[in-house]
């Protein structure tokens, strides 16, 4: 044994190709026969709100349907605020379909059809407002910084500032 709590799902039904109701379907049988044995475990699976590469579960109100059709307390919402924000969504919003389901989020930037690569405080993702809605849900879930390095050691660097960016934005939001 491990001692895993939580597995965070990329809930990609296929992979390069295209998604149909068919393999959506496979995908939530899936999800059906393994909650229970997680549950057995008690390991909490979450389903990652994810690029519209994924289009059945690229908010979190669509994430949110699939909990509620699957019913656990062993199958939890990851949300991304760069995947929402790359899909034309405002996080801001669609946090609240998640409520007490929200257990983690990659705090990311984007732009538009964008969701890698875009340092902090260079996209669309207002910050300011998403931390204010996670205190307003009252979250207590984690926030993971999201970021890619290539294996390039200038990257390095990158990591203090994008540590100094995140958590100015959350004891701002924590001030308001």
């Amino acid at each position: 044994r491990l001692g895993i709590r939580t597995i965070q799902l990329a809930p990609y039904d296929v992979c390069k190709s295209e998604s149909t109701p068919e393999t959506r379907a496979l995908f939530l049988d899936a999800l059906r026969e393994l909650v229970p044995y997680a549950a057995e475990n008690g390991v909490v699976l979450t389903l990652e709100v994810m690029p519209n590469e994924v289009p059945f579960c690229s908010s979190v109100q669509q994430a949110r349907a699939i909990i509620d059709l699957i019913d656990s307390p062993y199958l939890q919402i990851y949300t991304d605020t760069g995947n929402v924000a790359c899909n034309d969504m405002d996080p801001v919003p669609d946090l609240a379909f998640g409520g007490k389901h929200l257990i983690a989020s990659h705090i990311k930037d984007a732009t538009l059809g964008v969701c890698r690569d875009v340092p902090f405080g260079e996209g669309i993702v207002d910050f300011d407002a998403c931390f204010r809605a996670f205190r307003a849900l009252d979250f207590h879930g984690m926030f993971i910084a999201e970021m890619w390095s290539y294996e390039k050691e200038e990257f390095i660097p990158y990591l203090s500032t994008a540590v100094e960016f995140i958590r100015g934005k959350i004891k701002a939001a924590n001030q308001d």
